[in-house]
């Protein structure tokens, strides 16, 4: 009988123990929804509202805002996929992204590990990398524009140094004018990075490079066999965070070099 009593005191506090649990957990949930509320609420209003609008808006044949919408379903959608200059910009801005990511990530990640590594002069290093970062973005989009123009310093260089046969109009040729683009996107991005892995790679103790130069491991083999496994997790926020730039962002350097130029080549 007493074990049949202490069975069922212990069920019941077990009962209440678990009640409580719950309890508490629903009030931390409900909590935080409420400490959240606003930032769900600004992200509805100003990401998911416009964002929604403009699928809507796409369905529409709508001249501006003093003109009546016409509802006319995907014909928007199937006149843009028969377009061949759609598919030409498909291809060029997959080109750009697959050599933006190939380049910039690793000549990044190479210089942010000599960076870390704390050479002589690594002050003035760590400035003049991040100096694209704090240029905006006409002045290099007219740097740059001075450095290809047929009278350029690119051409400029070629001609003295006997090379006078490999001067192009870098701007106005379709086989170079997303290559400056390219050029453009790699020289703004590689500093940034390379400052953003430095930083990251100096949390990295100094004793295991330390221990590597006992074994007799190089500067290459420390990179590639004790830096890049221990931020891996950061090499993939820094891949997500330059192929959303060469998708949204790089766009900025096409409409202020080329325009589209020449032709729809760029």
């Amino acid at each position: 009988m007493r074990c049949s009593v202490s069975v069922d005191i212990a069920f019941q506090m077990l009962m209440n123990t678990t009640s409580s649990k719950a309890f508490f957990r629903r009030r931390a949930w409900l909590a935080g929804l409420a400490l959240a509320s606003p930032a769900l609420l600004w992200f509805a209003v100003f990401m998911v509202g416009p964002l929604a609008f403009s699928f809507y808006a796409s369905t529409l044949r709508w001249n501006g805002l003093l003109s009546s919408p016409m509802e006319i379903g995907v014909d928007n959608y199937a006149r843009i996929l028969s377009d061949p200059r759609f598919w030409r910009a498909v291809n060029n801005s997959a080109v750009q992204i697959v050599l933006g990511m190939v380049t910039v990530v690793p000549t990044a990640f190479a210089l942010g590990f000599f960076l870390s590594r704390r050479p002589p002069g690594y002050r003035i290093l760590t400035l003049l990398f991040f100096a694209p970062v704090i240029s905006s973005t006409t002045a290099k989009a007219i740097m740059f524009i001075g450095l290809f123009l047929p009278e350029g310093m690119i051409n400029t260089i070629l001609r003295e140094v006997g090379l006078g046969g490999l001067t192009r109009f870098w701007l106005g040729e379709p086989s170079t004018a997303l290559g400056t683009i390219i050029a453009l996107d790699i020289w703004a991005g590689i500093g940034f990075y390379a400052v953003l892995f430095s930083a990251s790679l100096s949390n990295v103790p100094a004793d295991l490079y330390e221990a590597a130069e006992l074994d007799g491991a190089g500067p290459v083999t420390q990179m590639r066999r004790i830096a890049l496994p221990l931020i891996t997790d950061f090499v993939g926020v820094v891949l997500i965070l330059h192929f959303l730039f060469l998708l949204l962002g790089s766009v900025q350097n096409v409409l202020l070099i080329t325009q589209g130029g020449p032709g729809d080549f760029s």
